[in-house]
């Protein structure tokens, strides 16, 4: 064999073993190759990280290259809850403030986590910015697409008077009840603070006396019946 021949093969031959080494085989393995029985026809792959398998791609059989994906592996040992924040509290919640976490899943859990971004943009259908916060999920409680309560800011201890959720409509920036007048039955629109909503409980902080009456179920069609008067004004 000429000198020229043997140093193309030699060349073609360490190209080979570049290639198994890009697909994870040690080195030590690929120079025990010395012919066909050697081959190696399985080899592991290995994630670059810990986590859980969200999506799969591949399967037994199937004919991939380097750029096809096998896997999608998600590191939930730390999570995202994105939540929206309301005009009227912008001015209480900034980047670093701590945040409770609950779910109606596990009623009698509390997660705490901190604001780690508001987005400068308002919403204009809502009035609302979306906020983000970064949440420890060590056990793995917290699940891609689960429904969550954030409560955000400062916890400081507030009297009020709790109402359903139900009873609160949003109006532009302002958040309204609406009454019953013990006089002549009317309705009658009342803007109110609310502290907190959590549970399916509100806690309304002004705008509204222990024992007044407020309209639960029908709220949203007062409150298109109002915003169908007004603009007929």
């Amino acid at each position: 064999m000429h000198e020229a021949e043997r140093a193309k093969i030699d060349a073609e031959v360490e190209i080979a073993r570049s290639r198994l080494a890009l697909l994870g085989i040690p080195e030590e393995r690929t120079e025990r190759l010395t012919g066909p029985q050697d081959v190696v026809t399985t080899l592991p792959v290995r994630a670059p990280l810990a986590g859980v398998v969200t999506q799969r791609t591949a399967n037994v059989g199937l004919n991939i290259d380097t750029s096809t994906p096998l896997f999608t592996i998600v590191d939930l040992s730390t999570v995202w809850v994105v939540a929206d924040l309301y005009e009227r509290d912008f001015s209480r919640v900034r980047a670093g403030s701590a945040a409770t976490i609950t779910s109606a899943a596990y009623p009698d859990t509390t997660i705490r986590g901190r604001v780690s971004y508001i987005d400068p943009q308002v919403q204009p259908e809502t009035r609302t910015a979306k906020l983000r916060i970064e949440v420890p999920n060590g056990g793995g409680q917290l699940r891609l697409g689960m429904f969550v309560n954030a409560e955000v800011g400062e916890s400081e201890s507030r009297s009020g008077v709790l109402v359903p959720k139900t009873a609160l409509q949003t109006i532009g920036s302002d958040t309204v009840v609406y009454v019953t007048d013990a006089e002549d039955g009317r309705f009658l629109e009342r803007k109110v603070e609310v502290a907190h909503a959590t549970n399916g409980q509100a806690l309304v902080v002004t705008g509204l006396q222990p024992g007044e009456r407020v309209v639960t179920d029908g709220a949203f069609f007062l409150r298109a019946e109002r915003e169908r008067t007004a603009r007929r004004r």
